[in-house]
């Protein structure tokens, strides 16, 4: 009988536990969902701002380029006073403590250009999307910097061969050549 009664009171102990779960229970589901309801909208949000981002990138022109000594290929560079250029790296060939760099700078516009900065930067190749922070950090490190002037007209309509200096530099020390900057500070255009 003393067993049939603990039962008996546990079952009443238990059933009245379990009411007070359920209101807990319930506060815990609408909490849940309420939480849910916000990831929701954090998740559109960031999806949205995604979009947008995207967006600028395509629409603001590129005003800056990275070469390899392995790949030819041309790439657009907005200068910072508007003009464009089209620039491809030649050559690399070794000079004194350094190297010297030949590029292609495309002139589209039908305005000479004089005087033009460009900015650079030099170093490592890229470790890959799946290096650790300590590989970027030191791929980050590798790059020196320099700012150079070409004092020859670059030609509108035309490509125009350029020679650029890279000192100091290692031949590891080029597999990634960055133009980060290029500025005008004379333009010509033809009398009629």
């Amino acid at each position: 009988m003393r067993i049939i009664g603990a039962i008996v009171t546990g079952a009443v102990v238990l059933s009245g536990c379990n009411k007070g779960n359920d209101a807990a229970m319930r506060a815990l589901e609408r909490r849940i969902e309420s939480l849910e309801e916000a990831r929701k909208t954090a998740t559109s949000l960031t999806d949205f701002l995604r979009r947008k981002v995207v967006a600028l990138e395509v629409d603001s022109p590129p005003k800056s380029a990275s070469f390899t000594p392995s790949d030819p290929a041309y790439q657009r560079i907005v200068a910072e006073s508007g003009p464009e250029f089209l620039v491809s790296l030649q050559d690399v060939t070794a000079y004194a403590n350094g190297f010297k760099v030949k590029f292609n700078f495309g002139n589209p516009a039908a305005a000479d250009f004089e005087n033009v900065t460009v900015e650079l930067r030099w170093g490592r190749a890229h470790p890959g999307a799946d290096a650790k922070e300590e590989a970027l950090t030191q791929w980050a490190d590798s790059f020196k910097t320099g700012t150079q002037t070409i004092t020859k007209r670059l030609r509108g309509g035309s490509w125009n061969p350029v020679e650029l200096n890279l000192t100091p530099a290692t031949p590891d020390q080029i597999e990634d050549i960055q133009i980060t900057k290029i500025s005008t500070k004379s333009v010509y255009l033809r009398s009629q």
